[in-house]
C-alpha cells in the first residue's frame, strides 16, 4: 500500500505502531489477540488444507502447500509469514492481550533483530501501556512458554 501511495487505515494505536515499525525497519510485524487463540501458537509450513479467513472477510481461503503460516490448535491466524492477517484473531480497541510477531529474516542479523524487537516493545509500553515481554525465536531457540 505504501509503495502505491495509499494511506494505511487507522485501527488502533497498536496497529498504527506495527505499520510505522514495518515501514521504518522494512520487516513485517503484526499481532494476534491472545484471547482469541486456541492452544499453542506455531510458525509452520502449510499442508494446503488449513482454512483461513482473511482480515475483515468471511471468505475462506487455503494456503498453498509449503507456505509459511502462523497457526493455533484450530486455525490459521496469518499467512505468508506475517503478511496476510486473519480475521479471527484481529486486534480491536478492546484487545488487551497480544502476541506480537516481527519477522526478521536475513539480511537482518540476530543483534539487529534483538534491537528492533526491543524498540517495538519500548514503543508499545510508551504508547499503549501495560506489561511487555519480548522473546526471540530462531533455529536454536524454536519455542518458548508464554
Amino acid at each position: 500500500r505504501a509503495r502505491r501511495g495509499d494511506q494505511l487505515p487507522y485501527i488502533n494505536t497498536l496497529v498504527a505502531l506495527f505499520n510505522y515499525f514495518s515501514l521504518r525497519h522494512m520487516v513485517p510485524s503484526g499481532g494476534d489477540d491472545l484471547n482469541a487463540v486456541n492452544g499453542d501458537l506455531c510458525l509452520t509450513l502449510a499442508k494446503g488444507d488449513e482454512p483461513f479467513t482473511p482480515l475483515n472477510s468471511d471468505v475462506i481461503e487455503y494456503p498453498a502447500p509449503g507456505e509459511v503460516i502462523y497457526v493455533d490448535n484450530s486455525k490459521v491466524m496469518c499467512r505468508r509469514w506475517n503478511w496476510r492477517q486473519g480475521d479471527q484473531t484481529k486486534l480491536s480497541p478492546a484487545t488487551t492481550n497480544v502476541a506480537i510477531n516481527i519477522d526478521c529474516l536475513p539480511p537482518v542479523s540476530k543483534d539487529e533483530a534483538r534491537a528492533i524487537t526491543k524498540e517495538l516493545a519500548d514503543l508499545v509500553r510508551e504508547f499503549c501501556g501495560g506489561e511487555v515481554t519480548f522473546l526471540l525465536l530462531n533455529a536454536s531457540q524454536s519455542e518458548v512458554e508464554v
